[in-house]
């Protein structure tokens, strides 16, 4: 019934997709995936303090949590904690591109740069035709 529920949610929806992942939660509580598919959704409505608290149980579901997470800390200015969370992906997911580009990112803005040319560098070896890869070479040709 828990898969059934996860495979209703509209993407584009959010305010749609999460009564089916409370549904699942309200079973499952610890349920990675839908924390994750919550966290998305919390986000996209703007409720960034549920959003939070979904990504942090989703954790184990992939990098795409800790990246999201990230992303949150970031836009809140908590700027610290987000590269905290990517490195701690990246511990887990070593070559996860937008773990790696987005701690290059973040270490870029807090001026840096030999941190955030590791982390570029790295993320644009592992994919070099990728959109990420490609905004993170421009990054790396503006630091020289």
């Amino acid at each position: 019934e828990i898969n059934h529920l996860m495979a209703k949610p509209y993407v584009k929806q959010p305010e749609k997709a999460l009564p089916y992942y409370r549904a699942v939660l309200d079973r499952k509580p610890d349920h990675p995936a839908a924390n994750y598919m919550a966290g998305r959704a919390y986000a996209a409505l703007g409720r960034f303090e549920d959003a939070e608290r979904a990504y942090r149980k989703a954790l184990s579901y992939g990098p795409g949590a800790y990246n999201n997470l990230a992303l949150l800390l970031e836009a809140e200015g908590r700027r610290d904690e987000a590269v905290r969370m990517l490195l701690d992906g990246l511990a887990a997911y070593p070559d996860e591109q937008p773990l790696l580009i987005n701690a290059g990112r973040f270490y870029l803005k807090m001026q840096r740069n030999f941190e955030a040319k590791i982390y570029l560098e790295k993320g644009v070896r592992l994919d070099p035709g990728s959109d990420m890869a490609k905004e993170a070479a421009k990054m790396l040709g503006a630091m020289k």
